[in-house]
């Protein structure tokens, strides 16, 4: 009976927040209420996790999902890359993230080397990928 209260207790304490969530705060990001989720993946290595999470979305809610990153407080309008790779230097100092336009949609990534957020959102094929890692 009590090896069971236990393991009950552990297993509340280890909920993590789910994952439309993880995107939407480390992204400054709010997600259209329309999506389908074809990716929901979260393996946990101790004190080291990776978070795949992908969104198939329709034309109106990746039209959405655009004017949002464009409200974001990370947004940089000015830049304009044609690879998914983002240097430092576009992240300002007194920001902690930047998202950037892409040859093909957006692109996110924080400053945080041993806690890493990127996402890729392709505006052709509608579909976001958000990637969360911690080593």
């Amino acid at each position: 009976m009590l090896v069971a209260i236990v393991l009950t207790l552990t297993n509340c304490t280890n909920r993590r927040p789910p994952s439309r969530e993880r995107f939407e705060i480390a992204c400054n990001l709010e997600l259209p209420r329309k999506f389908k989720v074809t990716r929901d993946e979260f393996h946990d290595r101790t004190q080291d996790f990776i978070l795949f999470y992908t969104l198939k979305l329709d034309s109106l809610s990746m039209h959405e999902l655009s004017g949002n990153i464009k409200k974001s407080k990370f947004y940089r309008p000015d830049i304009k890359i044609d690879s998914h790779f983002i240097r430092k230097q576009y992240i300002e100092e007194n920001l902690e993230a930047v998202w950037i336009r892409t040859y093909d949609g957006y692109m996110f990534r924080n400053k945080n080397d041993n806690h890493v957020v990127t996402a890729i959102i392709d505006t052709i094929s509608r579909q976001a990928d958000f990637i969360e890692s911690s080593d």
